[in-house]
């Protein structure tokens, strides 16, 4: 295993490795947020410039610019023009939980797959609950909609977007599609 070390202002240890399937600088930005999270880095304290830890530690300026973007598009990193990176307040931190892989092993009840019909599907209840809707909305929801996507999924995203990734993204600009 080749592994290169990076040193952030003696603060920061960590090996990178060369033969990972990871790229380079999601393994920069793991290290680093790793050390933020744990407290080694404290708030308002300034990272080496890019040029300076790309070139200490032998890597290239792309993969820690790319690095030191995705810290600061999740909050854990701030820039100041022309004076450096610096690392965030805690509560600026943007939390996203990883989604949890689905187990195809569960034996579930009912089978939405595209490739059959559970024939222990409630039909009855299915039909009667449709139905209800039916009668419920009337012809509402047989209403072209509009081709652009549901206007509240679209503004959703659009919120997410500022807030993740400080994307202002107008909804009037994004587009649901199917595949």
């Amino acid at each position: 295993m080749v592994t290169i070390s990076v040193i952030l202002k003696g603060v920061v240890n960590m090996l990178l490795n060369l033969n990972s399937k990871d790229y380079l600088y999601l393994q920069v930005y793991e290290k680093i947020k790793n050390k933020i999270l744990n407290g080694q880095l404290k708030f308002d304290e300034k990272l080496p410039s890019i040029r300076n830890l790309a070139h200490e530690n032998k890597i290239s300026y792309n993969t820690v610019t790319n690095a030191y973007v995705l810290l600061e598009e999740e909050g854990y990193i701030y820039s100041k023009g022309r004076i450096g990176f610096f690392v965030s307040k805690k509560k600026d931190f943007l939390k996203l939980e990883k989604i949890k892989p689905i187990n195809n092993d569960v034996n579930a009840k009912l089978d939405f797959s595209f490739s059959g019909v559970d024939l222990n599907f409630p039909f009855y209840n299915w039909k009667k609950s449709f139905n209800k809707a039916i009668d419920q909305f009337n012809l509402e929801f047989l209403k072209k909609s509009d081709p652009k996507g549901d206007i509240h999924l679209r503004k959703s995203i659009s919120n997410y977007l500022k807030k993740a990734r400080n994307i202002d993204a107008n909804y009037e600009n994004i587009i649901i599609s199917a595949g």
